[in-house]
């Protein structure tokens, strides 16, 4: 993913306000680049607990109770997606 123009003049206009730190432009495309990257991997590694926890029943993860808590949560969204995307599934083989 490639940040805009826009998002990474307000990252160095954040940075200059809250650290006093001036970036380039280069910098600052850098920066937003990595931190694109790296809440990606974050949100992939979620995405493969949440999944783990639907597919082991609810297995609870060494991680704690509110890791399991928040774990079970999304879990529930995301059962609730998947549901509705075989329902529509199965309504457009039914119409076509």
């Amino acid at each position: 993913m490639i940040p805009s123009k826009k998002k990474i003049d307000e990252l160095k206009e954040l940075v200059k306000r809250d650290f006093g730190v001036e970036w380039t432009d280069q910098e600052a495309s850098d920066e937003a680049f990595n931190l694109l990257n790296f809440y990606d991997a974050l949100g992939k590694f979620a995405m493969e607990d949440i999944q783990k926890y639907i597919d082991t029943g609810g297995e609870p993860s060494f991680a704690g109770p509110d890791y399991d808590k928040w774990l079970a949560e999304q879990a529930e969204i995301v059962k609730n997606i998947q549901a509705d995307r075989k329902e529509v599934s199965k309504s457009k083989k039914r119409k076509g």
